[in-house]
């Protein structure tokens, strides 16, 4: 699996009731090995966060932990993409 930046643009969403936060989305590609199609997905962004430049990426390490009872987890509220070369 990897995913790809095709723009270097983020859409910024404020909720307002929610403790007033703003959050920061940048739309990508999923390239899955399951899948015939690649998908379309949102990213969420730190409203610090820089966008990602357009290329391929892989999940960092960073983004999966065990929970407790030792099952892997994806954490979607820590997000850090590895730029890589392009996939064969």
């Amino acid at each position: 699996m990897y995913i790809e930046i095709t723009k270097e643009d983020a859409v910024k969403k404020e909720e307002i009731g929610q403790g007033d936060k703003t959050h920061y989305y940048q739309t990508a590609i999923a390239h899955l090995n399951t899948e015939r199609f690649p998908s379309e997905l949102r990213l969420k962004l730190n409203a610090t966060q820089k966008i990602y430049e357009v290329g391929f990426y892989e999940f960092d390490d960073s983004c999966f932990s065990l929970n407790r009872f030792k099952f892997l987890e994806f954490n979607p509220y820590n997000i850090n993409l590895v730029k890589i070369d392009k996939p064969n």
